[in-house]
């Protein structure tokens, strides 16, 4: 799901990745599971490249908000204000923060003791790569699939942020995923604001908001851990 953007269409009062057609399939983990990841010899966390925030406007007055005076609807003037909010605010792609709970679940929940975070990113999610660079064992990995700055259909000047993560473990020896999560719910379950109100101050509000999602994304998957 590489670069996967949905339609604004997409999720409206469903889960928005089932939309989309596209949601991994859950996979729980067992207790035999469990007693043999305590067994290896680490348990690598791996993350990926961070993942841009991508913004979607109606354009005129949208536009001019967000500090795009004289630009008309369009990708290139989405793709340009994301990247300027992006650096601007200090926003970083949540999945990191995501990562760091998750660990923490793992050796304070779980009883993990050998749990060892690889910072540098690695290229692609998928089996053959991670086999290149790590030979055999199990990763951990988190990858964001959305994280999206949406506007309402039924509100002219309403907007949302949408965040979709992906955790799992795999064996590389397979390979074989032996747990997967998603976190991710219904469109309409998310707070809109004005774009005004959400960049006001340093991007105050666009900032708790994305904290808000990582903490319930972190929560969401370890709740997910837990029902094995």
């Amino acid at each position: 799901m590489t670069g996967f953007r949905p339609h604004p269409l997409a999720g409206v009062g469903i889960v928005l990745l089932v939309a989309a057609g596209c949601a991994p399939a859950p996979i729980r983990i067992s207790d035999a599971e469990i007693a043999r990841l305590k067994g290896e010899p680490e348990v690598r966390v791996v993350r990926y490249e961070p993942a841009s925030l991508q913004v979607t406007t109606r354009g005129g007055d949208a536009a001019r908000q967000l500090g795009l005076a004289g630009l008309a609807f369009g990708s290139a003037a989405d793709e340009h204000k994301a990247r300027l909010v992006v650096k601007e605010h200090g926003l970083q792609d949540p999945a990191l923060s995501v990562r760091d709970r998750l660990v923490a679940g793992l050796t304070g929940e779980v009883g993990l003791t050998n749990v060892r975070i690889v910072e540098e990113p690695a290229p692609t999610d998928g089996a053959d790569e991670l086999r290149r660079r790590f030979g055999m064992g199990v990763i951990l990995d988190i990858k964001t699939i959305v994280w999206w700055l949406n506007y309402n259909l039924n509100a002219w000047d309403a907007y949302r942020l949408l965040y979709v993560a992906r955790a799992r473990l795999v064996r590389l020896d397979g390979p074989s995923v032996v747990w997967q999560a998603i976190c991710d719910r219904s469109v309409t379950e998310e707070p809109t604001a004005k774009l005004a109100d959400l960049m006001a101050d340093g991007a105050r509000l666009l900032k708790q908001r994305t904290i808000e999602k990582t903490d319930w994304c972190a929560r969401t998957l370890l709740e997910q851990l837990r029902a094995r």
